[in-house]
């Protein structure tokens, strides 16, 4: 919610009150479906286990969903002036990626989805590992497009170091620590499935 709030903000902003430059308002638009469906994906899709996040994590999290649209936001001086067909071709692509991602996420939710005979509760403590789609050649997909979506946006405003440069490398840290302990979980708990599945690359790394 708290991102959704920001980038429509950040929006209105570019719309309304700063000269109109497309690029920034087209990534603003797709970054508000991104956090629209990731908001949907949290409250009717994914099952959580019964752990609790920290207090620090949420304050990071609240922190990084209200910066990133304002980074957008300040990287527009460097924006590229896009043509509209490389607006369409971009819209395409972030759908496309936005729909593989929603995608792992439904996958991993039926992982979850069995009921309990007396309570018709979803049964959310056994595990089991993904198969399917992209889980065919790695073993976190959800967290390799997270970092695709990110480099996508940075690229399609400017290859060089902006305001939101410092969100893509903050996102590239934290996507790539979640992989390497959520494989090495994987290679501990499921050794034969984690052995034939890459952390990043699938066939290299």
């Amino acid at each position: 919610m708290i991102g959704i709030l920001s980038t429509s903000c950040s929006l209105v902003t570019e719309l309304f009150v700063l000269s109109f430059n497309k690029t920034i308002v087209w990534i603003l638009f797709l970054y508000l479906i991104h956090v629209s469906r990731r908001l949907y994906e949290c409250e009717y899709v994914s099952i959580f286990s019964n752990s609790q996040m920290s207090f620090m994590h949420f304050l990071m999290g609240v922190g990084f969903y209200i910066v990133t649209p304002i980074s957008i936001l300040f990287s527009r001086d460097n924006a590229v002036e896009r043509s509209y067909l490389g607006i369409i071709l971009f819209g395409l692509h972030f759908l496309i990626l936005q729909y593989l991602q929603d995608l792992v996420f439904q996958q991993l939710a039926a992982l979850r989805s069995g009921k309990n005979e007396n309570t018709d509760k979803p049964v959310n403590k056994q595990y089991y590992p993904p198969e399917g789609s992209m889980f065919h050649w790695i073993s976190c997909p959800h967290y390799v497009l997270e970092i695709s979506i990110y480099i996508s946006i940075q690229l399609f405003i400017t290859p060089k170091w902006i305001s939101f440069s410092h969100i893509l490398f903050f996102t590239m840290c934290n996507q790539l620590c979640c992989i390497w302990l959520h494989h090495n979980w994987y290679k501990k708990n499921f050794p034969t499935w984690a052995s034939k599945r890459a952390m990043l690359i699938p066939y290299v790394w």
